[in-house]
């Protein structure tokens, strides 16, 4: 091969597998490790003489249970507050503690001295295995690969995968999402010919995790449509309810679980559940042929098999930055086509206002506030009146990480955040409810929506009014009397905006303060142009 190795990983929960793709075969293989074993258990342990990782670590699990690792990947782009990091140090053998900035340190004993280790360097333990197995099976260096995760990981989540992976030696080439790696898989291994247009329905139910994603195929474009998840949720829960119950535990892909397959059928009635693509290799098989047309160009010397592939991902959730009125102003969609770059126009609220702060939120809540902050910076911007434009950015990459920009024309000044690691996020089942509640609250958002609208309107009209008056001949046309008159109706409109105890169900308060301060503006103003009309008909 011309080219350099390039090999895809799933990177999972228990277990993890590594493949490449072959092109004398045009198809992938998975590889087996030094056990002899197609997937290898993402286990890493801590002994008085050595460190073991894989089928070695496991193995000496129930007799080593403090200094044995698993699960990093529950842990990864968390912080140790996280409700789901509480819930799980009850079931785990191991000690976790927090460091100063709320991450999680994994604490074990090795070689007769306490070590505290991130999740990205256990992580990175599992990917240099992985590693190490394709470099055996090439006879030859690996740096290139492209590492799968959940559909609903977190931008915080995807770049310590990606951290971990660079802390592995790798150039991670790609961060894709499993059931879309899934798809690849079955496109390729199912159907290769098909040029039909097809709807597929990936469920991906591992051991810590659950994925579903619903794709069209048409030909080599492999499209996402709409996806959902919870990272929190696969074989590894339901081992921990049945051994609350009968101390026992389930062997096999969650996948397999015929309880899961019969909900699967009776949800798509008349449809034939795939089962003949391996779900413990499917995975790793789609993020090898990503690796390798990232690799080796659209198709690479494979051109039969690969030429016209076209690979679809999409946003989990809606981004966006707030607005006057703790409004959600959404510049990508959720379900939108990454990569994917948005930009919008946004205005000063104030003459001569110094900075404007760039808040960036993620989710389907009409306030903003009520969404997950996902960074924020504040922007220089030089004296203007009120309404100076801004230029806002949003830039997501194929990795699904987010960069945000914010630049004004006048001076070319420009800003830029990555959301990055140590950014918060919401849970995947916080992640669902949020949306859940989206939907449900929709009437109540909309009351919102047109209580800040109307506020928003009457301080227009205050400002509009304000600086009208400025016209310093403009009390001398006016009598003491309509002098009164306007300056009461902006103080009491200038009130209610400034009340922010007004409920929301108060909206009417907005527009009838709003129509008693254009009645008198308009009133006076008529009587100036009238008056000025009539001078000019007298010379």
């Amino acid at each position: 091969m011309a080219n350099k190795h390039a090999i895809g990983i799933d990177l999972g929960t228990t277990y993890s597998c590594v493949a490449i793709w072959e092109e004398r075969n045009s198809r992938a293989e998975i590889i087996h490790n030094d056990q002899g074993n197609r997937t290898t258990p993402s286990f890493v342990a801590f002994t008085d003489s050595q460190r073991l990782v894989g089928d070695a670590a496991k193995n000496q699990a129930s007799t080593n249970p403090t200094n044995t690792v698993f699960d990093a990947k529950r842990l990864i782009g968390r912080k140790y507050s996280d409700p789901v990091i509480e819930n799980d140090l009850k079931l785990w053998p191991f000690k976790v503690v927090a460091d100063a900035e709320d991450k999680p340190k994994i604490v074990v004993n090795y070689k007769g001295q306490e070590k505290e280790l991130t999740p990205e360097e256990i992580s990175s333990m599992i990917l240099t295995k992985m590693k190490d197995i394709a470099v055996a099976f090439l006879e030859s260096p690996v740096t290139d690969a492209v590492v799968t995760v959940p559909a609903y990981f977190s931008h915080s989540q995807r770049k310590a995968t990606k951290d971990a992976g660079t802390i592995a030696g790798l150039n991670v080439m790609r961060i894709i999402n499993e059931p879309t790696a899934a798809a690849l898989a079955y496109g390729l291994q199912k159907k290769p010919n098909c040029v039909e247009k097809r709807n597929v329905f990936v469920f991906d139910l591992g051991g810590g995790t659950l994925d579903v994603s619903l794709l069209t195929i048409k030909g080599g474009t492999y499209q996402v449509k709409a996806t959902a998840g919870d990272t929190h949720l696969g074989g590894e829960d339901f081992d921990n309810r049945m051994a609350k119950r009968i101390l026992s535990f389930l062997v096999g892909g969650s996948s397999r679980i015929p309880k899961v397959q019969k909900l699967l059928q009776s949800f798509f009635p008349g449809k034939e559940l795939c089962k003949s693509i391996n779900p413990d290799e499917a995975v790793a098989y789609g993020a090898a042929v990503q690796a390798y047309m990232i690799n080796n160009g659209q198709g690479g010397n494979d051109s039969k098999t690969l030429k016209n592939l076209v690979l679809m991902d999409v946003t989990p959730l809606s981004l966006g930055t707030s607005i006057k009125g703790d409004l959600m102003s959404v510049l990508i969609p959720r379900n939108t086509p990454i990569p994917a770059k948005k930009k919008g126009t946004y205005f000063t609220d104030s003459d001569d206002q110094p900075t404007v702060c760039v808040d960036v939120y993620e989710g389907e809540r009409l306030r903003a506030s009520e969404n997950n902050m996902l960074g924020l910076f504040s922007f220089d911007v030089p004296p203007a009146p009120r309404g100076f434009p801004i230029y806002i950015c949003f830039d997501v990459n194929e990795d699904g990480i987010l960069s945000v920009s914010a630049e004004e024309k006048l001076t070319g000044k420009k800003q830029e955040i990555t959301i990055n690691n140590g950014t918060g996020r919401f849970s995947a089942k916080e992640v669902a409810k949020m949306i859940e509640e989206a939907e449900m609250l929709k009437d109540e958002d909309e009351k919102y929506k047109e209580r800040v609208k109307a506020k928003n309107a009457l301080d227009e009209c205050v400002y509009k009014v304000k600086k009208a008056i400025k016209d310093g001949n403009f009390f001398s046309k006016v009598s003491a009397m309509d002098k009164q008159r306007i300056m009461a109706a902006i103080r009491e409109a200038r009130e209610m905006v400034n009340n922010d105890g007004v409920e929301q169900g108060e909206t009417y308060q907005y527009k009838k303060c709003l129509m008693e301060l254009q009645s008198v503006t308009n009133e006076i103003m008529g009587k100036i142009n009238s008056d000025y009309e009539e001078g000019d008909n007298e010379d």
